[in-house]
């Protein structure tokens, strides 16, 4: 079995949006590779990502993340890690 390290396909995952406050987002990656790759997501500077108003982590798995009534704390960069190692 060959390994194929991840490569996350740009144009099935999100890049740059706008929400307005209150307003619910998803947030999608997808990747290849060999094994399959799992997804998490992380926020740049470190800080939780509040799911909602009662459940933050510092990190997601899977390829959606979905966050619920959106407020300016949740403002910034997200990152969508892939690994299959």
């Amino acid at each position: 079995m060959a390994l194929v390290p991840p490569n996350i396909e740009d144009y099935q995952s999100s890049s740059d949006v706008i929400v307005r406050e209150g307003a619910n987002v998803s947030l999608t990656c997808k990747a290849t590779g060999s094994p399959k790759p799992t997804i998490s997501w992380k926020r740049d500077d470190g800080s939780k990502i509040s799911i909602n108003k009662t459940f933050s982590v510092l990190e997601w798995k899977g390829d959606t993340l979905d966050i619920t009534r959106i407020s300016r704390l949740d403002m910034g960069v997200y990152l969508c890690i892939a690994t299959n190692g």
